[in-house]
């Protein structure tokens, strides 16, 4: 639930378990990993 009350929904349809490449999960360039105690400062 979001702050203004909305949810969503979301259903899967498909699952692929092929695997994928580690860069996938790589940091794009430009952004940087926060912790979840530094996301909850940012978000008040």
């Amino acid at each position: 639930m979001t702050k203004s009350g909305s949810k969503m929904r979301a259903i899967a349809t498909k699952v692929d378990l092929s695997p994928v490449p580690a860069s996938v999960f790589d940091v794009p360039r430009g952004y940087r990993e926060i912790t979840s105690d530094e996301l909850k400062k940012i978000r008040g």
